[in-house]
Order: structure tokens, then sequence, then C-alpha cells
């Protein structure tokens, strides 16, 4: 017993033995590991600092660097501001100068153009070519015969159509008192017809037919390129005969010529008349005169200025589209008259008015 009580107790002071050497084994590793990590720490914090200044030193170049660039993308933008300024500068004035060639030449061709349609025109009038039955085919279905009863009794002009809406040009003479109005078209069907403006002081009068008709309308000319001596055409109903037909050549141009009397409403002036010699009777009045193109260049005014058989007049082309455009869009047009008493005077470059008290618009 005393055998086993002593093994007892030598096993376990040698238990403690083990367990107190391996006591110091440890806090031996744990102070050696302390002390690493004491260094591993300081370490660390070494790193860290020299890192905070190296990325303190990196910002501050980058920020230098941005610094520079913004530097020098400024410096470029206004480089190329400059530049494409200067560029555009000059593009500028090579386009100014080239529009101005360019004017200079469009000058010069339309001189060119206008001489030589004049020289075409001449060369035309000097030959005497002019085919009326062709004329005559182009366009008779575009001359109108114009009946009109006035307080019971009846009466004939001509007109030609303006266009396809259904209107009518033809002189206000010739519709000045009418009751009644009928169209008379080529084909012999009539239409009843309203006025749509009419211009005393023009002597032109619009008509539209009161039905939906399909039309074909003349093409008016430019007046001003007429030339004098070149042949005229004029197609109406003088005496009621319709679509009669005669020729001639042009007279003169830019006729100014007084109408109207002082005991009834005064005397008015009407201008831009071409005077041309083909016959054209009472009836006649308010139909084309057409050049050899087939196009019209006047409206016969013959009822209104009476003198000779071959000394007749008809209204510009030209002014006879600024009066009906104005009569159909506005149902009136602002013709300057002179009121008063007045002489006329011939001069070269117009005509002198005496004695003319007050000017008024009609």
């Amino acid at each position: 017993m005393k055998v086993i009580i002593g093994l007892l107790f030598s096993l376990l002071v040698a238990i403690a033995g083990v367990g107190v050497y391996a006591f110091d084994l440890l806090n031996n590793q744990i102070g050696t590991l302390s002390d690493e990590l004491t260094v591993f720490r300081g370490e660390t914090a070494s790193q860290t600092e020299t890192l905070s200044d190296e990325l303190t030193a990196f910002r501050g170049e980058t920020a230098s660097q941005i610094e520079t660039l913004s530097d020098e993308l400024t410096a470029f933008w206004e480089g190329q501001t400059e530049t494409a300024s200067d560029e555009l500068t000059a593009f500028r004035g090579e386009t100014a100068s080239q529009i101005e060639i360019l004017s200079d030449e469009l000058t010069a061709l339309r001189g060119e153009t206008a001489s030589q349609i004049k020289t075409v025109r001449d060369e035309l009038t000097a030959l005497s070519i002019v085919d009326i039955s062709k004329i005559y085919e182009q366009v008779k279905r575009g001359v109108v015969e114009v009946v009109v009863k006035k307080g019971g009794e009846e009466g004939i002009g001509s007109g030609f159509v303006f266009d396809t809406k259904g209107h009518v040009v033809t002189n206000y003479h010739v519709v000045q008192e009418a009751t009644e109005i009928d169209v008379v078209l080529f084909d012999d069907n009539t239409y009843a017809a309203s006025i749509v403006g009419r211009c005393k002081y023009s002597d032109i009068a619009v008509l539209k037919l009161d039905e939906k008709v399909t039309l074909e309308p003349l093409t008016l000319a430019d007046s001003n390129a007429i030339v004098i001596g070149e042949p005229v055409v004029v197609i109406g109903s003088p005496f009621g005969l319709t679509t009669t037909v005669t020729s001639g050549i042009i007279g003169q141009e830019a006729r100014f010529l007084i109408a109207g009397s002082v005991e009834n409403a005064g005397r008015y002036s009407i201008s831009n008349l071409i005077q041309y010699n083909a016959a054209s009777y009472p009836g006649s009045s308010g139909g084309p005169l057409l050049n050899a193109e087939g196009e019209v260049i006047g409206l016969v005014t013959s009822g209104l200025f009476i003198f000779a058989e071959e000394i007749n007049f008809a209204i510009s082309s030209d002014k006879v589209n600024r009066v009906a455009s104005s009569l159909i869009d506005h149902g009136s047009f602002d013709n300057p008259t002179l009121r008063g008493n007045w002489t006329l005077l011939e001069t070269t470059d117009g005509i002198l008015v005496t004695a003319c008290y007050q000017i008024s618009w009609f």
C-alpha cells in the first residue's frame, strides 16, 4: 500500500513538474509573440507613415499634372478658337467676293439675255413670220364672248380666261352698267357670271363664272419686252362676230391718254397703253392682244378710244395682271389719279402736269 501511495505521489510530482515546465514554455512563447507583435506594429506604423507620405506626394504631383493639363487644354482651345475665327473671317471675305463676282456675272448674263431676246424679236419682226392659224388654235379656248344686259338692251364684248378658278378679264366699260352678265365659251356653252371687281381708272373688270367649269387660261407675257413693229394678233367678237381674228403690228408703247369728261364725273388718265393697228371694233373690247408666241401682251380697249381704223389701244399685260390680281384678292385696286384742272405737256422723259389742285386715290 505504501508502495502504491509512493508511486502515486511520485506521479503527481512528475505531473506537477511537467505542468510547470509547460506553463513556463507557454509563457515564454507568449512573451516572444508579444515582442514580435510590438515590432510588427512598429514596422506597420512606419510603413503606414511612408505610404501616407507617398500618397500625399502623389496627390501633389497629380494636382500639378491636372493643372498643367488644364492650362494646356485652355491654351489649345484659345488657339483653336482664334484660328477658327480667323478662318471664318477669311471664308466670309471669300464668300462675299464670290457673291459679288456671281452678281456681276448674273447682271451681265441678264443684259446678254435681254439683248438676245430683243435680237430674236427683231429678227422675227423683220421676217414677219407669224403663223396666225397656229396662234388661233393655241388660244381659242381661252377667249370668251361677254354678253351683258343693260336696262333691257343687250351688248356684246370680249374677254379672256385669267385662271383656272373661273375668273375672266374684260373691260370696265363692257360691264359698266350691266344688270346681267353671261359668258360664252369657245364651245358655245353659256354661263352666268358675276363681277368680282372692277376699276374704272384702269378700264379693267374681273368676272367669275357662277358654275364650276374647266377652263384654259391664257398666258400673260412681260409687256416690258415688246418691240415696236413686232406682229400682233387680236381675237374678239366685233359686232357680235365671235372669235374674229385680225392682225397687225405694234405702233408704239407706253401711251398715256385721257378719258371721261369734265361734265360727267371728271376726266381721268389711263397709262401703260400699247398702240397697235390690228383692226378692232365695238365688241372687240376686252379681248386679248397677242404676240407671235400666242401670249397676252395687252387687253384690247377699243370701245373707250375710237380714233381711226389703224389706231387702237390695249392695256399692257403687266398692268392687267397687277389690277386683276388685286381685284380678285381684295375686290378693288388703288389707282393713282389726278383731279382738278390740269394740262398735260409731252416731255422727253415723261409727263409734265400743270395747275394740278389735288391728288386722290381711287
